[in-house]
């Protein structure tokens, strides 16, 4: 509905009023993606896509939460790290488990911490990710996405530059930010990030707000 929604607009077709579903959504639903689209600044208060970001988001092919991501990102120095995370988010994942390989896996996985950087270094080579438990058609697809969007970020007047800092560090998190919820026998977050609070109420005054109290509202 989100990604629905957007395309719409940027049709020039009254999202609300002007367009005849085949299934009409209902109400909750319009609203919540009215809502996570005001929340990213997609969309000002008609709504209509605001500029530049509502229609830079338009043009990348993804979820608008990680275009939004990669615009955000690109501003503060680091597009090249974040097209590399998102071009990673469009997989399941670049791993290869299952029953009685998992130890061996797990103990791949810490030799490196970017294996999209060293599979283009092996010459994307299928032996290499067979030896470092890597899916090689899912790698394959990774930088085929990445360079995709490189090109798609140039042509919407973002700087392509990697970071000159490092941005995180190893403290036990209070907010983090995942993009699904996997429930098993136990529940599961993937893709995990942690953020702090403060980086919310920057990023969207016009949607969070902090109580006495130090929690967050929206």
């Amino acid at each position: 509905m989100v990604s629905c929604l957007i395309q719409l607009n940027a049709l020039g077709i009254d999202i609300i009023l002007g367009f005849d579903w085949p299934a009409s959504p209902s109400a909750e639903a319009m609203i919540r993606a009215l809502e996570i689209l005001y929340s990213l600044g997609v969309l000002d208060d008609d709504p209509k896509l605001t500029s530049p970001t509502g229609f830079q988001v338009a043009e990348i092919p993804l979820d608008p939460m990680v275009s939004k991501m990669i615009i955000a990102y690109s501003q503060l120095g680091c597009s090249e790290e974040i097209i590399t995370i998102a071009a990673l988010l469009s997989v399941q994942s670049i791993w290869i488990s299952g029953k009685g390989i998992q130890k061996e896996s797990d103990e791949a996985k810490l030799r490196f911490a970017a294996a999209e950087v060293r599979f283009h270094q092996s010459g994307k080579s299928s032996q290499w990710c067979h030896k470092n438990y890597v899916n090689y058609l899912a790698m394959r697809k990774v930088l085929e996405v990445r360079e995709q969007l490189r090109r798609i970020a140039k042509r919407i007047g973002l700087v392509l530059k990697s970071c000159e800092i490092v941005f995180f560090c190893r403290v036990n998190p209070k907010w983090v930010i995942y993009t699904s919820l996997v429930s098993t026998d136990r529940q599961y977050m993937r893709n995990v990030i942690t953020v702090d609070t403060s980086w919310l109420l920057e990023a969207a005054p016009h949607f969070y707000q902090l109580q006495q109290s130090n929690h967050l509202l929206r």
